[in-house]
C-alpha cells in the first residue's frame, strides 16, 4: 500500500513538472516568435502619436548623405496614406527601416529619440532586384562625380504615398507625380513634354498607361539617353 502511495505521489509530481516544462517550451516558442518584428507593432503608433501631430514635430533641416544637398523636410505622416501605403501594412514597421530605433526604448526617452537617425538604406536589406539596374544608371554616374543634383532614392520615390499592391508603372498618382519629378531637375525637357501630345494629353488627367511618361521612354531605374528609348 505504501509503495503503490509513493507511486502514485512520484507520479503526480512528475506531472507536474512535465507540465511546467510544456509551459515554459509554449512560453519560449512564443517569445522566439513574436519578440522580434511581430511585437514592434505597436511601435507604429508610437511613432505616429509624434509625427502627426504638429505640436510635437515640425520641420527640420536635413543634409543628404549622398548629394550633400541642404534641404528642409517635414516630419509630419500623413496617417491615412501611410496606411494604404506600399510601407504602412501589416507586415512593416517603421523601425523596419528607421533601423537605429530598434533598441530605442521611448519611456526612457520621455517620447523622443535622438534627432539625426541614420539614412534609410533602400536597397541592400529591400529593393535589391533594382538596385543593379539602378546602380549602373546615369543618375549613379553623377552621384560619383558628386553632382549635388543627382537625385536618390527619395527624391523620386513617394514614401507613404506609394500604394500598396498598385505597381509604380500603372499607378496613376505615381505617373503624374513621376513627370513632375523628372521636371524639376530636367526643365527644359519637361517644357518641351509638355507642348508634344503626350504632355499635353497627361495634362488634361489622362494618365492610362497607354501614355507616355518620361519612365515609359526613359526607363525607371536605367535612366536610358533619348537616343536609346525604350
Amino acid at each position: 500500500m505504501v509503495s503503490l502511495l509513493k507511486v502514485s505521489i512520484t507520479s503526480i509530481s512528475n506531472n507536474k513538472i512535465l507540465h511546467k516544462l510544456l509551459l515554459l517550451s509554449f512560453l519560449f516558442l512564443f517569445i522566439s516568435t513574436f519578440s522580434s518584428k511581430n511585437l514592434f507593432a505597436q511601435e507604429n503608433s508610437e511613432c505616429l502619436e509624434c509625427h502627426t501631430d504638429p505640436a510635437e514635430v515640425d520641420v527640420k533641416v536635413r543634409v543628404d548623405h549622398v548629394t550633400g544637398e541642404v534641404e528642409i523636410v517635414s516630419m509630419l505622416v500623413d496617417e491615412d496614406a501611410f496606411h494604404a501605403s506600399a510601407h504602412g501594412g501589416e507586415d512593416f514597421y517603421c523601425i523596419d527601416c528607421h533601423a537605429d530605433l530598434e533598441d530605442v526604448d521611448l519611456e526612457e526617452t520621455e517620447g523622443g529619440h535622438y534627432p539625426n537617425l541614420q539614412p534609410v538604406d533602400c536597397i541592400t536589406f529591400c529593393h535589391d532586384d533594382p538596385a543593379e539596374e539602378f546602380l549602373e544608371s546615369k543618375h549613379v554616374s553623377l552621384m560619383k562625380e558628386n553632382d549635388v543634383q543627382t537625385p536618390t532614392c527619395k527624391h523620386c520615390h513617394a514614401g507613404e504615398k506609394s500604394k500598396r499592391d498598385t505597381p509604380r508603372a500603372d499607378d496613376l498618382y505615381h505617373r503624374k507625380d513621376t513627370i513632375e519629378k523628372c521636371g524639376g531637375c530636367h526643365e527644359k525637357f519637361l517644357h518641351s513634354y509638355r507642348n508634344n501630345l503626350h504632355g499635353q494629353v497627361t495634362a488634361l488627367g489622362h494618365l492610362d498607361t497607354d501614355i507616355a511618361t518620361c519612365v515609359d521612354c526613359h526607363g525607371q531605374h536605367t535612366i536610358l539617353h533619348s537616343s536609346e528609348p525604350e
